[in-house]
């Protein structure tokens, strides 16, 4: 387990011309530091507000109660910037100065009680492993990345980018993303791969696994070899909607059918969806046998077929009198239908939901 910190950065140096007026610790510091990156890579749905990276203190106080002595402290010697307006929301923002935007080193990490906060943080813990250990497996030493050529092509797009030859990202709201964040970002994650130091986790929401070779942008999986073999990149298209057809199919509720609910390895998985179909969803199961039920399913079925999103942006433009160009909107777009309370029904902003009454 590593820190991941600016390769120029000479803490040790730092606190010896400027000694601290307080009880410091060197690893604790640097955890702090580790934050300002590890956080948003950990989170994509974190939408940085001019590269500060916001990080709730009362986390932090359950771990090291004097946090702010030592932020404060960078910040006097110009190690970081803070945003003390609360503007991100909870939390006050944090970035390195400019003069720390650089290359970026990794540090073995050996206080193994910073070790539990990081592994705290990724809510990792050995269930993880066990539970997860189809997918675990294949994340081990047999994966090799070309440090040397990810970087250049690392360093390719970001001189590109700041020239102004290729566009920079938008984030969803539209806005740029900033080059060098990208750029460090991903130099971090070529480490992590490179130095085996994994440390998946699992949210909460879709239950998917997370690690480095998930968070790093696509392109540079080319640079990745698992025992000498090239990675491939396999997409379901529209995959919820069609594992849906899965769980809307009447026989999928039957044990004789070929593929069907008693065959999933996980009697967790199973409760949860007998659950859910029998309790929140007790009109669909009544209903499950009725031939309009049947013949609502065959149209579905049909419509993720041929493309579910494709579909849904025709109807929802020509329902609602405006443009759906970009997938990710139509996507947001029956998120909101499908998700949203029942309560969201009435106004301007509901007008989707409506669609489907």
């Amino acid at each position: 387990m590593n820190f991941y910190l600016p390769s120029n950065l000479d803490l040790e140096g730092i606190v010896k011309k400027n000694p601290p007026d307080f009880k410091f610790n060197n690893t604790q510091c640097k955890y702090l530091l580790n934050l300002i990156y590890s956080i948003p890579i950990q989170n994509k749905s974190i939408e940085l507000v001019r590269n500060y990276t916001p990080i709730y203190s009362k986390l932090l106080k359950n771990k090291i109660p004097n946090y702010a002595l030592y932020y404060q402290y960078l910040e006097n010697n110009g190690v970081i910037e803070i945003n003390n307006s609360y503007n991100l929301g909870r939390s006050k923002g944090y970035r390195y100065t400019e003069v720390y935007q650089g290359e970026i080193k990794a540090e073995r990490i050996h206080c193994k009680k910073v070790k539990k906060y990081i592994q705290k943080d990724c809510k990792y813990c050995r269930k993880t492993e066990v539970r997860y250990y189809h997918l675990m497996r294949w994340l081990s030493e047999g994966l090799v990345i070309d440090l040397e050529k990810a970087r250049g092509y690392n360093q390719k797009l970001l001189n590109l980018k700041l020239q102004g030859i290729l566009p920079k990202d938008k984030n969803k709201r539209g806005f740029n993303k900033d080059p060098m964040l990208q750029y460090n970002t991903a130099e971090i994650l070529f480490l992590k791969i490179q130095q085996n130091d994994f440390l998946p986790s699992v949210d909460n929401t879709s239950y998917r696994l997370h690690s480095p070779l998930t968070q790093i942008k696509s392109e540079f999986r080319n640079f990745i070899t698992y025992k000498g073999k090239r990675l491939i990149s396999l997409d379901l298209k529209n995959s919820q909607p069609y594992i849906s057809t899965v769980l809307f199919n009447p026989l999928f509720w039957t044990p004789n059918s070929t593929f069907n609910i008693f065959k999933i390895n996980s009697n967790k998985v199973i409760e949860y969806y007998k659950y859910i179909v029998c309790t929140t969803l007790s009109h669909m199961w009544e209903n499950f046998a009725n031939t309009q039920y049947q013949h609502g399913f065959e149209r579905y079925s049909k419509i993720v077929e041929n493309g579910f999103y494709e579909y849904m942006k025709e109807l929802l433009s020509s329902r609602l009198g405006e443009a759906y160009n970009a997938k990710e909107k139509v996507k947001e777009t029956m998120f909101l239908v499908l998700f949203s309370k029942n309560g969201f029904f009435y106004t301007n902003e509901a007008a989707p939901k409506r669609v489907f009454c």
